[in-house]
């Protein structure tokens, strides 16, 4: 997750949502920073000892292998390490179940389900991050029982974050192959090196959309136990696809609109792990957006604000540096096109910002 911004001038729904969003990052970056730490540092240790053993080989980084046999004793040691660092995968990613449920506990509190009742605390692991023993302590305030990691991220899912994480590792060794070495010299164990680094965003990644898909699962449910809606809370500068969503209300279990965006159909990301279901966020990788518990019956004004802050927000221009000024202004032109219904100031301004040379919009500003 990109680090939440506290919003100018929000709704109070909104200010809430973001106060979620800082305590789920907090659980995220330790989970994650369990998982890599140790994986990290073998390659750190690699790059170290292939450092040594190319200058013992042949007197300096500068110098070059003159044949493929003189390279080959490069090539096994890294190949021995990366496929040490792949065989680690597996037990290090034992922390995402633990960081998932800790992410659940957290979403029973943000949709204040807490009642206190005993002896439901789970069994956790000293060893883990502070903040993350926190969260699964605190398990005990609620009566419903947090489900196990199995629950929230099932074998199938593990293994495809292994997978994915061993692809990156095998890319890496077939950088190093002895023809490349005698070509390119140390520098291609450089590139190596990074290329195994990249590890460390696919952890991240799948850390932050499984942790985030557990926290809104816990929102959900208690939603559904209560008898209440959950509706879609985006940030100003969501994608054009999040943006559309933001104030969209469901029961329980029913699916958001899978096709909704500001931009072009075809352009929409198909939903993971199912295409045709989306009951609650995330909507895509490095999604930050919130479901809240929501009573139909008497929120619908907090619908038409959640409704008018996001057009406004596109014909604004209002984005991240992950989405191009173009798709924006894309978005903003079809808006602005179908008549929307925001302030002449605002649609004015819009109008003028999208016929200005250069990129179209930006950041939030901090006040709007």
């Amino acid at each position: 997750m990109t680090t939440p911004q506290p919003p100018a001038q929000p709704l109070p729904i909104q200010q809430q949502s973001w106060a979620h969003d800082a305590a789920l990052l907090s659980i995220e970056t330790a989970v994650t920073g369990l998982i890599t730490g140790a994986l990290l540092a073998r390659l750190r240790g690699l790059l170290t000892n292939t450092t040594r053993a190319w200058v013992a080989l042949f007197g300096s980084t500068r110098a070059t292998p003159s044949t493929a046999d003189q390279a080959r004793s490069i090539t096994e040691l890294v190949s021995a390490v990366l496929d040490q660092v792949a065989d680690d995968v597996p037990a290090a990613l034992r922390p995402v179940g633990d960081g998932a449920r800790a992410a659940y506990v957290l979403g029973l509190r943000q949709a204040d389900a807490s009642r206190r009742v005993g002896g439901l605390t789970p069994a956790v692991s000293m060893d883990l991050p502070a903040v993350v023993h926190h969260q699964l302590v605190k398990a005990e305030m609620f009566e419903q029982r947090v489900p196990e990691a199995e629950k929230l991220i099932r074998e199938r899912e593990r293994n495809r974050i292994v997978d994915a994480v061993r692809t990156e590792l095998e890319q890496a060794k077939e950088l190093v192959n002895a023809g490349a070495l005698t070509e390119k010299g140390f520098t291609q164990v450089q590139v190596s090196i990074a290329r195994a680094g990249k590890i460390q965003s696919r952890i991240e990644n799948a850390v932050q959309w499984h942790l985030l898909n557990a926290n809104q699962q816990a929102v959900t449910e208690t939603a559904r136990r209560r008898g209440l809606d959950v509706i879609w809370v985006s940030e100003r500068d969501a994608c054009v696809v999040c943006l559309k969503l933001n104030g969209d209300v469901v029961s329980p279990g029913d699916t958001f609109d899978v096709n909704a965006t500001y931009g072009a159909l075809a352009a929409v990301p198909a939903v993971w792990p199912n295409a045709a279901v989306l009951k609650h966020p995330p909507r895509h990788n490095h999604c930050r957006c919130r479901c809240e518990l929501h009573d139909s019956e008497t929120g619908g004004g907090l619908v038409r604000a959640l409704k008018r802050e996001s057009d406004r927000s596109i014909v604004y221009g209002w984005r991240t540096d992950s989405e191009s000024g173009q798709a924006r202004r894309s978005a903003a032109e079809k808006l602005l096109r179908k008549g929307v219904k925001l302030p002449e100031s605002v649609k004015h301004r819009g109008e003028i910002a999208i016929k200005e040379p250069g990129t179209f919009g930006g950041p939030v500003p901090d006040v709007p």
